[in-house]
Parts: C-alpha cells; sequence; structure tokens
C-alpha cells in the first residue's frame, strides 16, 4: 500500500506540513518455497537409498515425516530459498526430480 504524503500550505503562502517522501511497506526478509518431489529416483517413483539420505541430511524433517515420504508429493515443511538450493542440489544429485511449487512470503 502506497501512502502519499503532501505540503500543505495556508491561503497566506506558509507551509504547515512538511512533505514525505512515499511510504512503501519494508520488504519481505523471509522467503518460504515449497518444494515438490516429482520423482524419487527409483522405479515406479519409489525414493532412492541416495534420495533418502538426501532428505535426511539436508530435508530437516522429523522421523515420522522422512518414513511417510514418498514420489510424488510435497515436502511437509516450507524452506527459506537458501535451504531449497541445498536440497534440490542434494536431491538432483541423488537422482531425483524436484521441483519448486509455489512462493510464500509470511
Amino acid at each position: 500500500m502506497l501512502v502519499r504524503m503532501t505540503t500543505m500550505t495556508s491561503l497566506d503562502g506558509r507551509t504547515h506540513a512538511r512533505a514525505a517522501d512515499v511510504r512503501r511497506p519494508a520488504p519481505d526478509t523471509t522467503p518460504f518455497v515449497s518444494l515438490r518431489l516429482a520423482d524419487g529416483g527409483a522405479p515406479r517413483g519409489a525414493l532412492s537409498g541416495a534420495v533418502r539420505h538426501a532428505i535426511e541430511a539436508h530435508a530437516n524433517l522429523t522421523p515420522s515425516q522422512r518414513l511417510s515420504l514418498a514420489a510424488p508429493s510435497d515436502l511437509p515443511r516450507l524452506y527459506t530459498r537458501a535451504e531449497a538450493a541445498q536440497l534440490i542440489d542434494s536431491l538432483r544429485a541423488a537422482g531425483a526430480s524436484v521441483a519448486v511449487v509455489a512462493p510464500h512470503t509470511y
């Protein structure tokens, strides 16, 4: 939302209020993304051992979340862009197909 402040002057030419620049909302500093695991790198879309190791090392999931994960599925938490980039690189190196679903800002 943009709010423009203007200068108010009286009829005799004196300024009553200072003009301010356009106010802009603060930039969002915590963008989050969701990741979708399209293929787990094993036959029939299952998760290969290398993909499971990458998930255990970089996905920061609870044990029950890791055990219930299958492909195709969305990973059950949001990641910062830096976390997502590292996880995507690890999963792709392990043979999985993964994509960013949608950026979220909170």
